[in-house]
């Protein structure tokens, strides 16, 4: 599916499993963080332009609790991430 600003909101990958998706909220969680900072990293006073880093460090802050969260709840391997 898609919105209005042809950004997909949602597909169907049936051969990716749960455990899949996990690993990769873990990696754009990450990957968030790592955006975030850099762009946190310049700031460009002279210029009319507006970096995002607090919004991504936010956001990979947010999305890798709630991922670790979820990875808590399962009783296997998950448990070793902490």
């Amino acid at each position: 599916m898609f919105d209005e600003n042809n950004r997909v909101t949602t597909c169907n990958l049936p051969s990716i499993s749960y455990d899949d998706v996990l690993f990769l909220d873990l990696l754009v969680s990450y990957s968030l963080l790592a955006i975030g900072r850099s762009r946190r990293a310049f700031t460009l006073q002279d210029f009319p332009v507006s970096m995002d880093g607090k919004l991504l460090v936010y956001e990979g802050r947010l999305m890798l609790k709630n991922t670790k969260r979820r990875l808590q709840e399962q009783s296997r391997w998950h448990h070793a991430i902490g």
